[in-house]
């Protein structure tokens, strides 16, 4: 099959990306990768939530976690660091 008249590559196809999301996301802010074990459950509902809201579970996790954390000091006053 020849190839006649596709000379713009991929990006012809799919379109120009503009910007990197991920590089816009790490300017604003810095991000720790880690490591937690959960309960399988609260995993499947994280998961589940996540597809049904069309969010990333990253995205599910740092909501979870401001709300938790805004919940926290609302009852407790200010977090004190640890170090």
């Amino acid at each position: 099959m020849a190839r006649k008249g596709f000379q713009g590559g991929i990006d012809s196809i799919l379109g120009e990306m503009t910007s990197n999301p991920a590089k816009e996301l790490q300017k604003s802010e810095t991000l720790i990768k880690t490591t937690v074990m959960i309960k399988m459950q609260h995993f499947k509902n994280l998961k589940s939530i996540a597809y049904w809201e069309r969010k990333t579970l990253k995205e599910i996790l740092d909501e979870s976690i401001s709300m938790y954390t805004e919940q926290y000091t609302k009852n407790n006053g200010e977090i004190k660091p640890i170090d």
